[in-house]
């Protein structure tokens, strides 16, 4: 066994398995064992005596699960969320904790449900606008955000904001209502992602 096996394990806490690793001391979300329609992931979790920060929701943890809402605490550590992690969930509400920094390329993928969408306001990367669209930071340390990486699905109307340089990987998957995306003249969009129009009737 190569000592990376031996430094990670599997536990079970209110049914959600994490992922923990010893020699870190941290905990990933891999997925829930159980039919609850709400969770709540807490800041950390206990095992043999030992705390384990929760840092990371992993890929496909909720993979078709019917987990419709996630709550966190305030002093959340949670700072990952992998590609995948709701894919073909029925997930309906979503609060961005204040530390998290990564949500990667298709996060979001097959939201199909994911109507309200909020970001704790101490968070340094991302921010919602009007509870209708995620932007944020290509990188931490710049000043402005130039990515729109999320649009609730039940939108019909964005005004695309003209700072925004780029709309990422699935930002507008499966809005079976979006009809229009407003977009000025002095918009500075450079790249839209794969799929991020997928399954929707904008024309």
């Amino acid at each position: 066994m190569s000592e990376l096996n031996k430094e990670i394990k599997n536990v079970e806490y209110d049914n959600i398995i994490y992922s923990i690793n010893e020699k870190e001391k941290t905990a990933s979300v891999i997925c829930s064992n159980g039919n609850d329609h709400s969770l709540f992931i807490p800041k950390l979790i206990k095992h043999e005596s030992e705390e384990y920060l929760i840092t990371s929701i992993s890929e496909n943890a909720f993979y078709k699960s019917f987990i419709e809402s996630i709550q966190f605490p305030i002093d959340s550590e949670l700072k990952t969320i992998e590609k995948n992690a709701f894919n073909e969930s029925d997930i309906r509400t979503l609060t961005i904790p204040s530390k998290l920094t990564e949500l990667k390329e298709g996060w979001c993928n097959n939201t199909k449900q994911l109507y309200q969408i909020s970001v704790n306001p101490e968070n340094k990367k991302y921010f919602c606008i009007d509870d209708q669209i995620i932007i944020g930071k290509s990188s931490i340390e710049n000043n402005e955000y130039d990515e729109l990486l999320f649009c609730t699905r039940n939108t019909t109307i964005v005004k695309l904001p003209d700072y925004i340089k780029h709309i990422r990987s699935f930002a507008f998957q499966r809005c079976k209502s979006l009809r229009r995306i407003l977009i000025s003249q002095n918009s500075q969009l450079q790249t839209i992602g794969k799929k991020s129009f997928s399954e929707t009737p904008i024309k």
